[in-house]
């Protein structure tokens, strides 16, 4: 095992260490008792993708479940299908309760490793990249999201994630190296696909990050032309996936019916001292 290794293995246990410590009273109560605000929410979604994967019948994205006889447009209610397959996985095993624990845990825990991972790829000392690890995990923002069951804004590892791929992406056209564009360049659609099946939110928020990351990578290569090219390829792409599993053309129709809601009167965090510590 070598140094590097090693040290991402240490790190990995440090994240999932305060991630155990940070939700500790559901582990302390798991079966019993579950987070607060959406609790049902989410239990209610998986348990209708279950239903509807289960009837050619049925779409996972339209419903008339809840209010009988009109049609509902699932596509907007954040169910959030990247995870159901853990939840589909741990369920039969234990309970929905366990199930959202464990995701809730996972979620933690990838925060902090993945942007450990980014800092280190951008060669930022080990203990600083564990500290900024930390510090994405302990946000209250994003603690807020864990003990009130919004495993769908619990996805923050996907921002790092993904300036980690199109990096990756940027080097490999760079270098010529067309295997390393089709491999980091699928794997970015694959990523932006998924990331959109945690929350529609996550484009918005990774568009401040990636945007300003990419043009400066543009900038900075010698083949502009090509990089961009392949920008585009990664977006098409992703676009095609959503279409394909079915997520977009829902998407689209909600975009046409939909009226948007008060947001005046939603909790949110005070700035600056919400960032620094808890209230």
């Amino acid at each position: 095992m070598t140094i590097n290794t090693r040290l991402h293995a240490a790190a990995l246990i440090v994240f999932a260490f305060v991630a155990l410590i940070t939700i500790y009273p559901l582990w302390m109560n798991n079966g019993t008792h579950a987070a607060g605000y959406d609790y049902f929410h989410f239990h209610w979604n998986f348990w209708w993708v279950e239903t509807a994967l289960a009837s050619s019948e049925l779409s996972v994205f339209e419903s008339d479940y809840v209010m009988y006889p009109f049609n509902n447009n699932m596509a907007y209610t954040t169910l959030s299908l990247f995870w159901y397959p853990l939840w589909a996985l741990i369920t039969p095993l234990s309970d929905t309760f366990t199930a959202l624990t464990v995701i809730t845990f996972v979620a933690i825990t990838l925060q902090g490793y993945a942007f450990f991972g980014y800092l280190r790829h951008e060669r930022v000392a080990p203990l600083l990249a564990v500290l900024g690890g930390l510090v994405l995990q302990a946000t209250p923002l994003i603690r807020y999201f864990y003990y009130n069951t919004h495993i769908n804004l619990i996805g923050w590892f996907w921002l790092p994630v993904h300036l980690l791929l199109w990096s990756r992406v940027a080097a490999a056209v760079n270098a010529g190296n067309r295997r390393g564009m089709a491999l980091w360049g699928g794997l970015q659609a694959v990523g932006l696909t998924l990331m959109i099946f945690t929350d529609l939110q996550f484009p918005i928020l990774l568009g401040f990050l990636l945007i300003p990351y990419g043009l400066l990578t543009v900038w900075r290569g010698p083949r502009r032309l090509q990089l961009i090219g392949v920008g585009s390829a990664i977006v098409i792409a992703a676009l095609g996936l959503l279409w394909l599993t079915g997520l977009l053309p829902y998407v689209l129709e909600g975009v046409r019916g939909t009226i948007p809601g008060v947001v005046e009167d939603r909790p949110g965090i005070p700035f600056p001292g919400g960032f620094l510590w808890a209230y």
